[in-house]
């Protein structure tokens, strides 16, 4: 049976005035509106293992001279054991060897199962930077490990990762803070994971409600070619990741806080296969204010809604910076912006430099961005020249026939000088730069679109429905599924409650689901928006095995 957490019913917090510490009291009914800075609704009530066990890993535990433990009881005068564990920050440290190189071969911290309050540091490999030497930071197989800002005093992130050649991957990044509002009413804004080291991979973690972004990874030199994969070492890697309502609002503004940060210069990075939604500001941002971009691939993610909860839609998928971008791929993704959330392009190329290469962007589904009210936005916008750019096998679809399909921002008409080939174009104004084989209908949906996204070395893959048709279900298959099935509801996830089971390859998924996660916080309905399930027309569902 699927396991079914009843949550404790909106225990609002009250929120210190120079840190992210807050104290629970009683439980208080929601607060739909209510003024920025004061004590809002915490939907996670008390904050619990119990609350993520559908995110259990099956993998088979390692043992060995090169394992260590770390428990929310450990000690520093601990011993690393199993039965003798650390406390976090000292199995960090006891990995970080300044003065030379770490042992070479595989090393793993385990995380017992339980609540890991503050921020933390790990250093490992950082000043060697060897290849045949790697840590990797993971609960005890079958447990949940739970990072928690909330009494975070330095308003950093969760995890602020300073080495290389390191895998955090399977933990939960949250908080239970309830002020929502940048600079009002105090408090220090605490996000997920930080990450200026190099060759370090992010793997099937969940992060939720941090205040800020949700994991930021910047420029290293020391960051090599080609970008990691789940079996090899390389240039960053995200991957399998789960990320929602991540951010913060801003009176008068649009929303602080992208989901994923990335800044790029010296070898490569990869973000595939990952899951986000519900951001208070740009959901995956490929940027940087000052500098050059370059060879980040962008593969496989499902990314919908972003700004929901901010006073301003955002772009689902930012490629774009102050300065120049080259050697970008943007393939197999799937974005989403609902009705209501459109007056913003959904995936934006480009943004202030003149001079950008290199750009591929393929095989992706956009549904929405662009409204019919006259917004300057789209679900497709090309911003500024690029000297080799190539858009293929995209479907592009609009809620509205008279919303854009395509815009170009900052481009003269004598340097659009893209490429276009095997595009779909529905229900919008189309693309003037168009191929003439390509195919355009501006009065009519597609029939429905599924994409799965399996997940390696799990049992589990994520599933994004475009229900163009607006059946009440959809069915999917999932190759080589012959055994027993859960099936979550992305947008309701946190306590594990399923909306179908049972067995075989072919899945029914219901469309016509409300149950959501709401934002931690109070909404002021202007500047923070309460966010509703996503229309029929749209899900995403999270299955296991």
């Amino acid at each position: 049976m699927a396991l079914r957490v009843l949550f404790l019913l909106a225990s609002a917090l009250m929120l210190a005035a120079t840190s992210c510490s807050d104290k629970e009291n009683d439980a208080l009914p929601g607060i739909p509106n209510t003024k920025p800075g004061k004590p809002g609704v915490n939907p996670l009530g008390k904050l619990s293992p119990e609350l993520y066990y559908f995110w259990k890993s099956s993998k088979k535990p390692q043992t060995g001279s090169l394992v260590r433990f770390a428990s929310p009881a450990g000690k520093s005068t601990n011993k690393g054991t199993i039965d003798s564990p650390y406390d976090l920050q000292t199995a960090f440290n006891k990995m970080h060897t300044p003065q030379g190189a770490p042992a070479a071969g595989n090393h793993y911290i385990y995380l017992r199962e339980g609540i890991y309050p503050g921020n933390y540091v790990v250093k490992f490999n950082r000043d060697a930077g060897i290849s045949n030497a790697s840590l990797t930071i993971m609960p005890y197989p079958g447990e949940i490990a739970v990072f928690d800002a909330t009494n975070n005093e330095s308003g950093d992130h969760n995890l602020y990762v300073n080495g290389s050649h390191i895998t955090v991957e399977g933990l939960i990044f949250t908080t239970r803070s309830t002020n929502r509002y940048y600079n009002v009413g105090g408090g220090v804004f605490c996000g997920g994971i930080y990450d200026d080291g190099y060759n370090n991979k992010f793997v099937n973690n969940i992060i939720h409600d941090v205040m800020n972004s949700g994991i930021s990874t910047y420029i290293n030199p020391k960051n090599t070619s080609p970008a990691a994969t789940l079996s090899k070492p390389g240039g960053t890697l995200l991957y399998g990741n789960i990320f929602f309502n991540c951010g913060m609002a801003e009176i008068g503004k649009q929303g602080r806080g992208n989901t994923i940060y990335l800044q790029n210069q010296h070898g490569s990075k990869r973000v595939e296969n990952n899951l986000l939604f519900n951001s208070f500001r740009d959901q995956l941002k490929l940027f940087h204010e000052d500098n050059d971009m370059k060879n980040v691939e962008v593969i496989g993610n499902i990314s919908f809604n972003a700004g929901a909860p901010g006073s301003v839609t955002n772009r689902n998928i930012l490629a774009g910076s102050e300065g120049n971008f080259s050697n970008i791929t943007i393939k197999n993704n799937a974005v989403y912006h609902s009705p209501y959330n459109s007056d913003k392009s959904n995936l934006q190329v480009g943004y202030g430099g003149t001079g950008n290469d290199g750009l591929v962007v393929e095989n992706n589904v956009i549904y929405g961005g662009g409204t019919s009210n006259g917004s300057v936005a789209s679900a497709l916008e090309i911003n500024r020249p690029w000297k080799s750019a190539s858009f293929s096998k995209n479907l592009i679809v609009n809620h509205s026939p008279d919303a854009n399909s395509v815009i170009y921002t900052n481009v003269p008409v004598s340097e659009r000088t893209f490429t276009f080939s095997g595009n779909r174009y529905y229900m919008g104004k189309g693309n003037s730069k168009a191929a003439s084989s390509e195919v355009y209908k501006r009065n009519e949906h597609p029939a429905n679109e599924v994409r799965v996204y399996r997940i390696q070395d799990e049992t589990r893959a994520f599933v994004a429905v475009f229900n163009f048709e607006k059946k009440d279900a959809q069915l999917v298959t999932i190759d080589g599924l012959t055994g027993e099935y859960k099936v979550y509801d992305a947008q309701n996830l946190v306590g594990g409650e399923t909306v179908a089971e049972g067995a075989g390859s072919t899945i029914e998924l219901p469309m016509n689901l409300t149950k959501t996660f709401k934002p931690l916080g109070n909404p002021d309905g202007v500047n923070f928006r309460n966010v509703p399930h996503t229309e029929k027309q749209f899900n995403v569902f999270v299955i296991t095995w």
